[in-house]
């Protein structure tokens, strides 16, 4: 397999090689509005309060960038709580923002996800909208498809290329209350290390040896 050439498998189906591996270096405005407004209107919001069983759905209203470093968003939250109907709530309190959860807590409103994590995020905004987004670096799976993927190897020069790439992880977006509606938000752009393990370079090798090819675009049954 060759870095430009797309996994037609999996959850990286559409995404070349060097998508997966290097992942997005230049994020966009319009990717970060939503990344936060998907993972604002998708959270679980169904708990239980003694004997009333109560859920709630926030809607972002309105979402404007100012300047380099805030963002206005304008929501509200309906309540429906069990024998007594519906509540609803603009622009409701702080609120603390986890990644399973909406609380009730002080003054940030904070996202935070495991690297890797946030690309399952991506692939259901891109399954659930026309927009296609690039992806961050998820070398791990690569490692995990030579490893375990019978007919996946990669062309060791390709791979040499492949160690030489500045990487991009995304771990969610840090949301600041500021004042009002009125937040900071902080993207939590990484650069992590490049460096494929031996125990990788030589199971590769040794797979790419096998095939009998000198150029592998492999495909699994």
């Amino acid at each position: 397999m060759k870095s430009t050439d797309i996994f037609w498998f999996g959850q990286y189906k559409g995404y070349t090689l060097k998508d997966v591996y290097q992942g997005w270096s230049e994020p966009i405005l319009e990717f970060y509005k939503d990344f936060i407004t998907y993972r604002l209107t998708n959270a679980e919001l169904s708990w239980t309060d003694g004997e009333d069983k109560q859920s709630r759905k926030l809607v972002v209203s309105d979402f404007e960038f100012i300047k380099e470093k805030y963002v206005k968003i304008h929501f509200n939250i309906t309540f429906e709580i069990n024998d007594i109907g519906t509540i609803k709530f603009d622009n409701t309190e702080r609120l603390l923002f986890s990644i399973n959860a909406l609380v009730w807590a002080g003054d940030d409103y904070t996202h935070r996800m495991a690297f890797g994590k946030a690309n399952d995020t991506i692939l259901k905004m891109n399954l659930e909208s026309k927009t296609r987004y690039p992806v961050f670096t998820n070398s791990q799976y690569i490692f995990w498809c030579i490893k375990e993927i019978e007919e996946f190897y990669i062309n060791p020069d390709e791979l040499k290329s492949l160690e030489e790439l500045e990487l991009t992880s995304f771990g969610g977006i840090n949301l600041k209350h500021y004042r009002k509606d009125l937040f900071t938000y902080t993207p939590m752009i990484g650069k992590p290390k490049n460096e494929i393990p031996e125990e990788i370079k030589t199971f590769n090798l040794k797979k790419y040896k096998n095939s009998g090819k000198t150029d592998s675009r492999n495909k699994v049954l």
